[in-house]
């Protein structure tokens, strides 16, 4: 237990993030040729639980706030409602959907590339904050 949660508290490098987005990117494909409906309704609660996690563990690295990870999903979520709002104001909403899906996208893929690009920060102090031992 202490093993799993060291990791859900850990940070994660660069590396694990790329491989955890290229698996949740393989999952994805892999919904085109399921034919269990049931693996396509539990997917995307699969897929965010996944995202969480690794940018809540890379976020930890880069020694920002782990609560940074849900600021995508509210934006994302606030998104929609917003669109919903709209849709009943206008009298073809199926044009308002196919264009307001490529900000979204973009978002998410910037927040990504942020993620997966910043450097992390050490886990050693300073060298002002550090302790003389001798002298």
């Amino acid at each position: 237990m202490n093993a799993i949660r060291g990791y859900l508290l850990g940070c994660g490098k660069r590396r694990e993030f790329w491989a955890g987005l290229a698996l949740s990117f393989g999952l994805t494909l892999s919904a085109a040729f399921a034919p269990d409906p049931l693996y396509l309704n539990a997917l995307p609660l699969i897929l965010v639980a996944l995202w969480l996690l690794l940018a809540s563990r890379r976020l930890r690295a880069m020694r920002w706030s782990p609560w940074l990870s849900l600021a995508p999903i509210i934006t994302v979520l606030a998104f929609f409602f917003a669109l919903l709002l709209l849709a009943r104001t206008i009298p073809d909403p199926q044009k308002l959907y196919d264009t307001s899906l490529a900000p979204i996208g973009l978002g998410w893929l910037a927040f990504n590339l942020l993620l997966g690009a910043w450097p992390s920060k050490s886990r050693q102090p300073p060298p002002a904050t550090q302790a003389e031992v001798f002298g």
